[in-house]
């Protein structure tokens, strides 16, 4: 089947799935589906990346986090709701009618706890604002809220929402994000962690032991939270044109399904270790880079989301180098090639983070 026939059914597919009548029979079905399990401890793992949302690092996210989970919370049925249902009040009534007092909401990880990203804080404040008697712990989020009118405007919905649960745990992705929590959601825990797609180097059954192929992958980000132009990142390339080089994307054509998640995860990591350094603007970028423990020259964005979690967790990692700008870059390149045989910082993630972050929840009150 051609691209064009696949994206044409997948949209029809989409618009179907956004629809009012589906998301009322999806949420009938989701009742059915899980009306016998009210006494049951569960946790409704919500506002996970649906097939349409087409980066590779969400996707990554969901399926560590679903690790997570069942290996730290295996006495309770974990329930997933995507995105688009985490913003249905067909699904607010339908998770309304199994729940039970003990159940637990954990929210999706991200970079999108601001005014820049509705779709998915929409959902968060839905999800606050509608089930105020039980735990909520927002999982490790980059937070920015612009200096603008509508960042203001959206930063108090957001506290006005969130200083009224009495049970929500927010996880600051970086340590700049941790202190606006604090300072605007002062009502709710406040905790730090990194990414979890770190903790998938602790479930990587091979670590990687491909040979690279290639001198340098430019793994840039093409939408409003790049910092620098598409006429910037062609020239940056075309100054390496005498290298051997691809120029990738964590947000891909096709549409990512549930069963297919894995697979893109482990084919990235593997598609990282076939280059000698990576360039990259994207968080995942160099996420994936640390688990291929392959180099990586970090560019920033147009708020903090790589500058901070660098300065939080990576500062002091062998092989991961940050770059002001892209003429640092390109001066920093020739050096890192050199010596791209040193080995990437080893670190094992679970040990220095997670284990704590998981006992941190899992101490609650909220938890029985």
């Amino acid at each position: 089947m051609s691209n064009f026939n696949k994206n044409s059914i997948h949209q029809i597919f989409r618009k179907i799935r956004i629809s009012t009548p589906f998301k009322m029979i999806s949420a009938i079905f989701f009742f059915l589906k899980n009306r016998n399990y009210k006494s049951t401890k569960k946790i409704f793992y919500c506002l996970i990346p649906p097939p349409e949302l087409k980066n590779i690092g969400d996707h990554a996210q969901a399926v560590t986090i679903r690790i997570w989970l069942s290996k730290n919370f295996s006495d309770y049925k974990i329930i997933e709701i995507d995105k688009n249902n985490t913003r249905s009040k067909f699904f607010v009534w339908a998770i309304k009618k199994v729940l039970s007092s003990k159940d637990l909401f954990f929210v999706h990880s991200g970079g999108n706890l601001s005014d820049r990203a509705p779709w998915s804080e929409n959902g968060r404040r839905m999800i606050v604002k509608s089930f105020k008697n039980n735990l909520v712990c927002v999982l490790p989020q980059t937070i920015h809220f612009s200096n603008t009118e509508n960042g203001e405007i959206e930063l108090e919905r957001s506290k006005k929402i969130y200083n009224n649960h009495p049970k929500l745990i927010i996880t600051g992705r970086d340590m700049q994000s941790t202190a606006l929590a604090k300072k605007h959601f002062y009502s709710a825990s406040i905790m730090s962690c990194p990414d979890f797609v770190l903790l998938y180097s602790n479930y990587l059954k091979n670590s990687t032991n491909i040979a690279p192929s290639k001198e340098v992958l430019f793994c840039f980000r093409n939408d409003s939270e790049s910092a620098f132009t598409k006429k910037d990142r062609m020239k940056f390339t075309e100054m390496n044109a005498h290298l051997s080089h691809e120029v990738f994307d964590t947000t891909i054509e096709e549409y990512i399904f549930k069963k297919d998640e894995q697979k893109f995860l482990d084919d990235t990591i593997n598609y990282f270790s076939s280059f000698k350094v990576i360039i990259t603007d994207r968080y995942h970028g160099l996420i994936f880079c640390i688990l291929a423990k392959r180099p990586c020259i970090v560019l920033h964005t147009v708020d903090h989301k790589l500058t901070a979690a660098y300065t939080s967790w990576f500062k002091n990692m062998q092989g991961i180098y940050l770059a002001n700008d892209i003429p640092h870059a390109q001066e920093l390149l020739p050096n890192v090639l050199a010596n791209s045989s040193s080995p990437v910082s080893d670190i094992d993630w679970n040990d220095k983070y997670f284990k704590n972050y998981t006992t941190q929840i899992k101490s609650n009150d909220s938890i029985s």
